[in-house]
């Protein structure tokens, strides 16, 4: 489909550059729904503009903090290691700039005040907010590297812009701890001990599964990210440090997993609860976190047969039909009475922080 942009507030020639740059590095998570090219910035305009369709971008910690530091001014970073974080930050701020869609950076600030404390995390979203008024064209040309830093004068505009928009509701305590990061560290430290004490196999998996029905919560996202960290073809950093013999180390690795399924579970209800005039990505820099979103949703094309295959790509056929089969009877009996099962979680869920005591117990 072409379409004509009208005052689009950038070089559109620029749009062919950014689509490939994006492409190549491959920081956006859609769901199956609608089936659509992930890069294609003229199908995003028309859709926000012409079709008065609400596009929305969750924007994870990784993606936030440089996405800030570049809005205050700094610096392209030269360094080999630093700068393509930097160039992809640029770019996807310009994209979804110029795309007008809603960027939501909720679950960076509260993952940032769980380490900085509720004022400095808010004033990293007023940070944001500035970043998020800064012409996209000015990000467009940090991304392809034209610029090494964005003006002051962009960054006055911009800071201008916020300074005189209405106030909306705003939070009062970022640093408060989340239910739902709770769960998922809960979820993560029981993976870790798994890995610890029985190794990356078959019988870590199957095990977690049964933890999941038999003393936890039954959920699919956090069950997929556990089958994939045990799989022989596991992504690498899943949950850093958990080789380390630092402590210190290990401890930020496991809540940094937390964060990610933060991010997913976030992305993930964001997707399902959106009308059809409204549409979810998940933006990340981090390529485990990408992998476990994207395997989340029933592919509609192979309907049942979605888990069966993302499993046999992990582990092979013969260890995905375990799996599977163990995976589908934990299921079947958890669902199969919710008033029975409703009342076993409550108290699971009170008891909570006793279980991650004992579990941190356990790995110390």
């Amino acid at each position: 489909m072409e379409v004509m942009i009208l005052n689009p507030g950038f070089n559109v020639q620029d749009g062919t550059l950014l689509e490939k740059l994006l492409a190549t590095a491959d920081p956006f998570v859609k769901g199956p729904l609608p089936p659509v090219d992930k890069y294609n910035l003229a199908s995003y305009i028309y859709a926000s503009t012409a079709l008065k369709k609400e596009l929305c971008a969750l924007l994870d910690n990784n993606l936030t903090t440089r996405v800030i530091e570049l809005a205050a001014g700094v610096e392209m970073p030269a360094a080999p290691d630093k700068k393509p974080a930097y160039i992809l930050a640029s770019a996807v701020m310009g994209f979804l700039i110029a795309s007008k869609f809603l960027v939501d950076p909720t679950m960076a600030i509260y993952e940032k005040a769980s380490s900085m404390g509720h004022e400095a995390a808010a004033e990293q979203l007023f940070n944001f907010r500035v970043a998020d008024h800064i012409r996209p064209q000015a990000w467009i040309d940090l991304a392809l590297e034209r610029k090494k830093r964005i003006t002051q004068d962009e960054i006055d505009l911009a800071t201008s812009y916020v300074v005189n928009e209405p106030p909306g509701i705003e939070e009062t305590n970022f640093s408060k701890k989340l239910d739902i990061w709770k769960l998922n560290y809960f979820f993560i430290l029981k993976a870790a001990s798994l890995w610890r004490k029985e190794g990356c196999d078959l019988k870590a998996a199957l095990t977690f599964i049964d933890w999941m029905e038999s003393d936890s919560f039954f959920n699919g996202i956090a069950a997929i990210f556990a089958l994939v960290l045990f799989s022989p073809n596991r992504y690498g950093k899943m949950i850093k440090g958990i080789e380390s013999s630092s402590a210190r180390k290990f401890q930020g690795g496991l809540k940094n997993a937390a964060w990610d399924l933060a991010y997913i579970r976030y992305w993930a209800k964001k997707y399902k609860s959106a009308d059809e005039d409204s549409f979810w990505l998940l933006c990340s820099n981090d390529l485990a976190l990408r992998r476990v979103a994207s395997h989340i949703f029933e592919d509609p094309k192979l309907g049942e047969a979605h888990l069966s295959q993302l499993l046999q790509h992990y582990w092979g056929q013969d260890k995905a039909k375990q799996i599977l089969k163990v995976y589908h009877q934990a299921w079947d009996r958890v669902s199969s009475n919710e008033a029975a099962r409703d009342a076993v979680l409550l108290p699971r869920f009170l008891n909570i922080d006793d279980s991650i005591a004992a579990i941190e117990g356990q790995l110390e």
